[in-house]
């Protein structure tokens, strides 16, 4: 399967590149830029495409993950 391939070549851990903060908490996270830079090349080279589409979470809206490749179609699960 392509999408195993693609994931033995994908980096363990991508560097946090961005600051945040709530209130009186501060924090690191990865944007979305950062990540597609980081694995577009290599999901490419395994024929994946990374996909998001809206869709409502526990009353939210949101983006789910999903990975669509020429053998299969993986996408992202919440349990609510």
């Amino acid at each position: 399967m392509s999408a195993l391939a693609a994931q033995a070549e994908l980096p363990c851990a991508i560097t946090k590149d961005a600051d945040g903060q709530i209130q009186n908490r501060s924090y690191r996270y990865l944007t979305l830029d950062k990540l597609i830079e980081q694995t577009r090349p290599i999901l490419t080279k395994h024929g994946l495409v990374l996909t998001q589409h809206p869709t409502m979470v526990e009353r939210c809206d949101t983006f789910v993950p999903g990975l669509v490749g020429n053998d299969a179609t993986v996408e992202a699960e919440y349990e609510r």
